[in-house]
């Protein structure tokens, strides 16, 4: 690989991060809010089951965003 590709590698990584969390907590707001269960969002800012969830989903999309990227520019 060279550096035009760590970068692009690298990148790629952080977009896909970002947006697989913004998608995972998006999802949990959404599935909540409809079921009734979330009055206001400092319900979920206080939780501790959403902090881990969103730790661990947090770490495994990054790993998995860091494998397809590595996958894509490994040539």
């Amino acid at each position: 690989m060279d550096n035009k590709d760590c970068i692009k590698a690298w990148l790629t990584t952080c977009v896909l991060t970002v947006a697989g969390f913004f998608g995972l907590c998006f999802s949990v707001g959404f599935i909540l809010g409809l079921s009734g269960l979330l009055q206001s969002p400092e319900q979920l800012e206080n939780s501790t089951w959403f902090g881990l969830t969103v730790f661990i989903g947090l770490i495994l999309i990054n790993f998995f965003s860091f494998r397809f990227s590595v996958n894509k520019f490994d040539n």
